[in-house]
């Protein structure tokens, strides 16, 4: 969608009536506009990713054991709750800490990749 929406912009339109190339307009028209979408929604997509392996090994759909998983740490520390909550913190925390952190930093790539011309 979003390259269809740069695609149909004059400045594509000039270049490919300037004999540009199909190589040079991907690249020097149409990439630096999708770049920030793109950004955006690869770091959702693995959000959704880390949050479906967690909730899979919490149910325990997931990799099976000997293999390390955070939704399964949680669950196994959910009969242990009351005397040793860390053990059940700490596997979330970190899953949150993960998304949040890969949310913050497609923010910024956003910003970095954004044109002078884009909202923001």
């Amino acid at each position: 969608s979003a390259t269809l929406n740069v695609r149909s912009l004059g400045y594509v339109e000039a270049a490919r009536l300037r004999g540009e190339s199909t190589f040079y307009i991907v690249t020097r028209e149409i990439l630096p506009g999708v770049l920030p979408a793109l950004v955006v929604e690869a770091a959702l997509r693995f959000s959704y990713a880390i949050f479906l392996t967690a909730s899979l090994g919490f149910l325990g759909l997931g990799v099976q054991p000997p293999s390390p998983d955070w939704g399964r740490m949680v669950s196994e520390a959910r009969n242990n709750y009351t005397r040793t909550p860390w053990e059940m913190v700490y596997p979330a925390a970190a899953i949150a800490v993960l998304v949040v952190g890969v949310n913050l930093l497609a923010d910024g790539l956003r910003r970095i990749f954004r044109y002078e011309g884009q909202e923001r």
